[in-house]
């Protein structure tokens, strides 16, 4: 199971080399473990996407910088 999520973690993000990515391909397509599993990473992978990151504030920043 985790192999399956690593190398489907792997594919979403556009790292696995070219065979590994039709293999994948393959697997979700005839799979539907891997279709399941396919599709609750890319539900993640959305929800990440659209977070926006916090900037801390200048000041912040500042009393950073002045402590070190």
């Amino acid at each position: 199971m985790q192999d399956m999520e690593a190398r489907l973690w792997a594919y979403i993000d556009g790292q696995a080399p070219p065979s590994e990515k039709e293999a994948i391909n393959r697997l979700i397509e005839e799979q539907g473990a891997w279709r399941q599993k396919y599709g609750e990473l890319m539900e993640i992978h959305s929800l990440l996407r659209s977070v926006e990151l916090e900037q801390p504030s200048l000041r912040f920043t500042r009393n950073v910088m002045e402590e070190i």
